[in-house]
């Protein structure tokens, strides 16, 4: 994985003006490598009254390269406290960000009060002790039995990442950069908990840039790039979440468990 990193960042600085010499050349390629980034922000889910999951992805840049959010090793923590209470956070133990996981970050904090709004954030970075410390994101936690109260839920299907950017006569402007403008509406609405009920990805996409998903690794390009849209990051950034699957992030429209097609 170094080795392709390394060869990654060659062509990119061979390819951009203003370097001549090794050395600088070695230079700017330490200072890329030396700290992990998180394009895909962070994200909380499947809450219940005393728990949730948190997750995020060590990236090697905040940049996509050749259509893909490369991942990066390192190591990172989630800090979490109750709103209310910002002098007594606690933090997760730390995890290791490997290749065989995508880079990916997730552990469920437990021991969490009901009905009750939480912050947390990411530390990250190339070991333990050199860290920097994400922004704050917030989540809720569920009320539980024999709890009445009113709760504002948002519900979105069809994140059809590839029509929207590469159909003709769809994004454009600064929507091709901060993806779909509804993200930004729902925000607006402050909404307790997000529920994507499916074809969050869009496996069959023709439109895709990365073709047709038919293994593991090109499964999880296309979260990469649907995820890592700033209006996804933001939403994700103010609200908790639940995710089911339907037919396009299974495997292609109107699919089932039958066929050889993948």
């Amino acid at each position: 994985m170094k080795l392709r990193i390394n060869l990654f960042l060659f062509c990119l600085l061979a390819a951009s003006p203003g370097w001549s010499q090794e050395e600088d050349m070695k230079t700017r390629i330490l200072e890329l490598l030396a700290h992990p980034e998180h394009a895909q922000g962070e994200m909380a889910g499947h809450m219940t009254t005393n728990s949730v999951i948190l997750q995020s992805r060590l990236t090697l840049t905040l940049m996509p390269f050749n259509n893909d959010y490369l991942g990066c090793p390192g190591w990172a923590c989630f800090e979490y406290c109750e709103k209310t209470q910002l002098d007594q956070r606690k933090r997760t133990q730390w995890l290791e960000a490997l290749p065989e996981k995508d880079y990916i970050v997730k552990i469920r904090v437990s021991g969490l009060e009901p009905n009750t709004g939480y912050y947390y954030r990411l530390l990250y970075g190339p070991d333990s002790l050199s860290y920097r410390t994400g922004t704050w994101n917030e989540f809720m936690t569920l009320a539980g039995e024999g709890v009445s109260k009113e709760l504002n839920l948002v519900v979105m299907t069809c994140m059809n990442y590839a029509r929207m950017h590469y159909n003709p006569g769809h994004a454009l402007g600064i929507d091709r950069h901060l993806g779909y403008p509804s993200a930004e509406q729902v925000l607006q609405l402050r909404p307790d908990i997000f529920v994507g009920t499916g074809d969050n990805v869009y496996y069959d996409s023709p439109y895709m840039p990365l073709g047709e998903a038919k293994d593991l690794a090109s499964m999880r390009r296309h979260y990469h790039v649907n995820f890592s849209q700033p209006g996804l990051v933001e939403l994700f950034r103010n609200v908790g979440t639940y995710w089911e699957k339907d037919d396009h992030d299974y495997r292609y429209n109107d699919a089932d468990t039958t066929g050889l097609r993948p």
